[in-house]
C-alpha cells in the first residue's frame, strides 16, 4: 500500500517534466463475432462493502496541471482571442488548434452525418447553417406521406437549392415540385430523439439536449431561413455602430409571452434579454462563457469581481429598445444570436412568479423555485407549444395560437418518439410503417433496406455537420463509478489481493489502484497520449456501425472542419512566439493548421486536397502503427525515468466505457480495442467498462456535473461540439483554461 501511495505522490512531483509531442482497414463484418480475443471486458457489477482504508486519492492543483498540457494551445488562443481582424484571429487560431492537437489530449474522431439515409423530409426546407439552433426548428418542414424522397429527387431538389438560395424562393418552388410529381404533403411531423432534457429552462445548463426541444418554444432577435439566409425575428429591425463594438435591436411590439396551454403571461420586451442574460450567469451552467469577454462587464459579473449586473453592457432603453456594447469590435456578434439559451429572451415576470431570482438571491435549490422543472414552468414566444412529455417515451408539439408570425408554421403538429438505441431496427422498423418520416442506416439497417428493396431508390447520405465529437484523456481522474448509483460503472474487480480500499465511490483492490497509477502517470504524457491516438483504425471501427462502403464518410481529423472558415485578404501574422507567417486570401482554415502541424512534425493529415477540393472529413489522418509505435517508445522511455516500468508482463491498462446493449456500438468498441492493442503490440491494454446503454455511457462523463466525477482513462467520443456563431473561437474557446466548459471531460471543470 506505501508503494502505491508513494507512486501516486510521485505522479504529482513529475508533472511537469511531461514530454510535448513533436491508411485505413477493412474491418469486421457487422455483428460477427470477434476473429481474435480482445482482453476480457468487464462485467459491472457491485463490490461488498470493506473497511475504509489509508488510500487517499490524488489531489494536486489542476490549473498546473493545465498548464503542462494545455500550456501552448491556452497562449495561442489567448493571442488570436486578442485580435479584432478576423481574417488575422483565424490563422492565430489555427495555430493554437495545432498546439491543441500536439497535446495529444484531445483527438478529433467524427461529426454527425456521413451515413446513408431514407427520409420523407423534402432537402433543405428548414435552415441548415453551422452554428446555434435554428437547425432543429422544424416549423417551415415539408415532407411525404405516400414515399420517402427519391434519390433522383433528392438531385433536382439540390441543385435547385444552389441555385435560388438568397432569392427567398426555394421553399415554395420545392413544394410545387412534390406536388408536380405527384406527391402528398403531411401535416403531422414524427421523428426520434435519444435523450430526454435534465431541465427544461434551456438557460440553465450547457448541454444541447437541454435546448433541443425547448428551442421550438421560443424565438430570438434574428433567425435563419431555409435558404440560411439571417431574417428579422423578435427584432423588426437593428443597427451596428462603425466599428462592430455596439448593436441595437427594435423589438416587434404586441408578441405575447404564453404559457403550455397557450394562456398570455406577459409581452415581449427589451427588458427579457437583460433577464436571460443575467440568469444565465447565475446559473453558471456553462453557457455564461459564450458571452465571456464579448459583451462589456459580463465577465465581472460571471467571475464575481463585480456583481452590480447594471454594469453588463446590455440595456433596455426602453420598452422595445435593447443595446448591446461588446468589449471590443465583434463583426460577427450577430451570429452568436441564433443560439437558444443565452440569446433568447426571459420574461421576467413569469420568471419571478416560478420563484426565480436574480444575483445574490438566486437559488435554484429553493423550494419555491418551479421554472423550468417541467414544460408546463416555462414561458414561450416561439412558434411551438410542448403540450404532452412522457420521460423516455415521447413528446408532442404543437403550433402556439398567439404566434406572432402564424404563417410560417406549416404543419400541424409534431410528435417525437424516445429510442434507446437497444434495438439497430427500431426506426427503420418504424419509417417503414410510416410512424416517423425516416431514418439513418446503421450496418443492420442498411442490409435490411436492401433486402426490402427501398435502398436503391431512395438512399441518400447525410451531410456531415459542423458538430466535432473526439476522444478525451481524463487526465486528473477521481472517479472509478458512475457518479450516480443507480447506474454504477466500476473500474474492473478482475485482480485478487487481500487489501481493498474505499475510495467513497466503491471499493477496490490494491492492484487495481496500483493500476490506476500507472494509467495516470501514462495518460500524463503527451508521447503516450499521440500513440494512443494514432494507435487504431478508424475506418475499422466506423464499418461496424455504417458498413464497410461508409467507413471513412463520418470521420473528422480536426477539431474545428477545414472549411468552416477562411481568409478574405492576404495576411502576414506575428504569433505568441514572435515566429511570423504568411497565408494568401482565400486560405482554408484547415490549410493554415495543416501547415502549422507540419511544422512541428506531427505526422497527421488534417487537410486533404484529394477530398473535395480540401476538407478534414471523409478519411483516417491519425491512423499509423508505425508512428504510435514510435510515440509509445518515446513514452516507455519517459515513463521508465519516473519509475514506471511499462512491459508486455506489465501493461498500461486503461479503462473505456463501452455499451453493450448496442450491438452495433459494442461491436464498434471490440474493433477498437482490437486494433489499438494490435498496434501497440501489447504494451497497452484496454478493459472495455461495460454499460447497459447510452445512459450508462453518458453517466461516465457527458452527463456528470464536474470533472471530478468522469470514470474513464479514455473517452471515446463520449461528447462533441457544435459551433454557436460564425468564427474558429467558438470551438477553441470550450477549451480555454477558466471558462471552458469542454474541460470537463479532462476531469477540470468544476
Amino acid at each position: 500500500m506505501k508503494r502505491i501511495v508513494a507512486l501516486l505522490l510521485a505522479m504529482v512531483m513529475v508533472l511537469g517534466l511531461v514530454a510535448c509531442g513533436g491508411g485505413g482497414g477493412n474491418g469486421d463484418t457487422p455483428n460477427q463475432e470477434p476473429t481474435t480475443t480482445p482482453s476480457e471486458p468487464s462485467e459491472p457489477g457491485d463490490t461488498p462493502p470493506a473497511e475504509p482504508g489509508a488510500f487517499v486519492p490524488v489531489t494536486y492543483e489542476w490549473d498546473v496541471l493545465y498548464d503542462n498540457v494545455f500550456g501552448p494551445f491556452w497562449e495561442g488562443l489567448q493571442d488570436g482571442l486578442a485580435a479584432v481582424d478576423l481574417d488575422e484571429r483565424l490563422v492565430k487560431m489555427a495555430y493554437a488548434e495545432s498546439k491543441l492537437l500536439a497535446s495529444g489530449a484531445f483527438v478529433p474522431y467524427t461529426g454527425i452525418g456521413g451515413n446513408y439515409a431514407i427520409n420523407r423530409v423534402v432537402p433543405y426546407t428548414t435552415a441548415s447553417v453551422d452554428w446555434g439552433n435554428d437547425t432543429n426548428r422544424f416549423e417551415s418542414v415539408l415532407f411525404l406521406t405516400d414515399s420517402y424522397v427519391s434519390t433522383e429527387e433528392r438531385a433536382v431538389l439540390k441543385e435547385k437549392w444552389n441555385e435560388l438560395k438568397g432569392t427567398g424562393t426555394y421553399w415554395e418552388w420545392a413544394k410545387n415540385y412534390m406536388l408536380e410529381q405527384g406527391h402528398t404533403l403531411g401535416t403531422d411531423y414524427a421523428s426520434t430523439y435519444g435523450g430526454d432534457p435534465t431541465t427544461w429552462d434551456c438557460m440553465a445548463r450547457w448541454d444541447s439536449n437541454d435546448s433541443l426541444f425547448v428551442c421550438r418554444t421560443l424565438d430570438k432577435l434574428v433567425k435563419y431561413d431555409c435558404e440560411n439566409v439571417m431574417q428579422p425575428a423578435l427584432a423588426e429591425s437593428w443597427e451596428v455602430n462603425e466599428d462592430s463594438s455596439k448593436f441595437t435591436f427594435h423589438i416587434r411590439p404586441g408578441v405575447k409571452w404564453v404559457d403550455s396551454q397557450g394562456r398570455e403571461v406577459g409581452e415581449v420586451q427589451a427588458d427579457d434579454w437583460v433577464a436571460s442574460l443575467q440568469h444565465v450567469a447565475d446559473c453558471g451552467g456553462g453557457q455564461e462563457e459564450l458571452f465571456c469577454g464579448v459583451i462589456a462587464g459580463y465577465l465581472n459579473y460571471v467571475d464575481g469581481s463585480d456583481p452590480d449586473f447594471t454594469h453588463v453592457g446590455v440595456k433596455a432603453l426602453d420598452k422595445y429598445t435593447l443595446e448591446y456594447t461588446l468589449e471590443k469590435p465583434f463583426s460577427v456578434f450577430l451570429t452568436m444570436l441564433t443560439y437558444d439559451g443565452i440569446a433568447a429572451p426571459l420574461c421576467r415576470s413569469y420568471y419571478e412568479s416560478q420563484g426565480g431570482k436574480f444575483g445574490a438571491e438566486f437559488d435554484p435549490a429553493s423550494s419555491s423555485y418551479t421554472y423550468g422543472s417541467s414544460p408546463n414552468n416555462i414561458a414561450c414566444c416561439g412558434p411551438f407549444l410542448i403540450t404532452s412529455w412522457t420521460e423516455k417515451n415521447s413528446m408532442v408539439f404543437k403550433p402556439n395560437p398567439a404566434y406572432w408570425d402564424p404563417d410560417s408554421i406549416k404543419i400541424n403538429s409534431a410528435t417525437l418518439y424516445f429510442i434507446s438505441g437497444s434495438d439497430p431496427l427500431q426506426s427503420y422498423n418504424m419509417a417503414q410503417k410510416g410512424e416517423i418520416v425516416g431514418a439513418s442506416l446503421n450496418a443492420n439497417s442498411l442490409e435490411q433496406a436492401k433486402k426490402d428493396g427501398v435502398f436503391d431508390d431512395y438512399h441518400f447520405q447525410t451531410r456531415l455537420n459542423s458538430t466535432t465529437y473526439g476522444n478525451f484523456w481524463c487526465l486528473a481522474r477521481l472517479g472509478f463509478a458512475n457518479f450516480n448509483d443507480a447506474n454504477r460503472m466500476v473500474s474492473p474487480q478482475s485482480h485478487e489481493s487481500a487489501d481493498s480500499i474505499d475510495l467513497g465511490a466503491g471499493v477496490y483492490t490494491s492492484d487495481i489502484l496500483d493500476d490506476a497509477a500507472r494509467a495516470h502517470s501514462a495518460v500524463n504524457n503527451a508521447n503516450f497520449r499521440l500513440a494512443v491516438n494514432m494507435a487504431f483504425d478508424r475506418g475499422a471501427v466506423q464499418a461496424q456501425g455504417n458498413g464497410e462502403e461508409l467507413k471513412y464518410a463520418s470521420l473528422r481529423n480536426s477539431y474545428v472542419p477545414a472549411t468552416f472558415s477562411s481568409l478574405t485578404k492576404d495576411m502576414t501574422v506575428t504569433l505568441y512566439d514572435g515566429t511570423s507567417v504568411t497565408f494568401p486570401s482565400g486560405a482554408w482554415y484547415g490549410e493554415m493548421l495543416q501547415s502549422f502541424l507540419d511544422d512541428a512534425g506531427v505526422p497527421v493529415k488534417v487537410w486533404n486536397t484529394e477530398i473535395d477540393g480540401g476538407s478534414s472529413d471523409g478519411y483516417d489522418g491519425w491512423y499509423s502503427p508505425e508512428n504510435a509505435m514510435a510515440y509509445l517508445n518515446k513514452a516507455i522511455e519517459e515513463l521508465a525515468a519516473q519509475g514506471v516500468e511499462v512491459t508486455k508482463e506489465n501493461p498500461i491498462l486503461l479503462d473505456v466505457p463501452t455499451n453493450s446493449g448496442d450491438p452495433s456500438s459494442y461491436n464498434q468498441m471490440v474493433a477498437f480495442q482490437q486494433s489499438l492493442e494490435a498496434s501497440l503490440q501489447g504494451y497497452v491494454k484496454l478493459n472495455l467498462i461495460l454499460g447497459d446503454n447510452y445512459d450508462d455511457i453518458n453517466n461516465t462523463g457527458y452527463y456528470t456535473e464536474k470533472g471530478e466525477e468522469i470514470n474513464y482513462d479514455y473517452g471515446v467520443t463520449v461528447t462533441g461540439w457544435t459551433p454557436d456563431y460564425g468564427d474558429a473561437g467558438c470551438y477553441l474557446e470550450t477549451l480555454a483554461k477558466y471558462t471552458g466548459r469542454m474541460t470537463k471531460p479532462f476531469g477540470f471543470w468544476g
